[in-house]
């Protein structure tokens, strides 16, 4: 099973595998740009997390970070 992006530490990047967790926290991650093959680095690690992903930056709570899984 792949890791989450939780569990990547900061300065480290991988792609989007896949999202786990409800209907409604899978839309909202799509919508944020969380799609298969992303390219994502976690900036910051804390709550919440700074994720860099295509041209901008966005905020994760520990449970959105859990549900995007990596690789």
């Amino acid at each position: 099973m792949h890791p989450t992006l939780a569990q990547l530490p900061a300065g480290r990047t991988a792609r989007v595998t896949d999202l786990r967790g409800c209907a409604e926290s899978c839309q909202r991650l799509m919508e944020m740009g969380f799609t298969r093959g992303t390219l994502v680095e976690v900036l910051l690690r804390g709550t919440p997390s700074l994720i860099r992903l295509r041209h901008g930056r966005v905020t994760l709570s520990a449970e959105l970070a859990q549900a995007v899984l990596v690789g």
